[in-house]
């Protein structure tokens, strides 16, 4: 595998996300639809695309790479 650098943001510069909204994201980044998500999580999936516009609102930006990419910059979701 070849390391991958990825510059760091300050957490501080994002409005903390909810325990629920981490769980979302860290779904999403694994590659999960709102619909399979909703299943794991058993909640409908209205509920995961409110959480979904919540996290891109809160990490100001409009899509999924994005808010998966800002969540890893800041510390959100970790490299393993």
């Amino acid at each position: 595998m070849i390391p991958v650098a990825i510059e760091k943001e300050d957490p501080q510069s994002v409005e903390p996300l909810s325990r629920r909204e981490v769980q979302v994201i860290t779904l999403l980044a694994d590659g999960l639809s709102k619909q399979k998500i909703s299943e794991r999580l058993s909640i409908k999936e209205p509920t995961v695309a409110t959480h979904v516009r919540n996290i891109y609102h809160k990490l100001g930006v409009r899509n999924a790479p994005g808010a998966i990419g800002k969540a890893y910059r800041c510390g959100i979701l970790a490299l393993v």
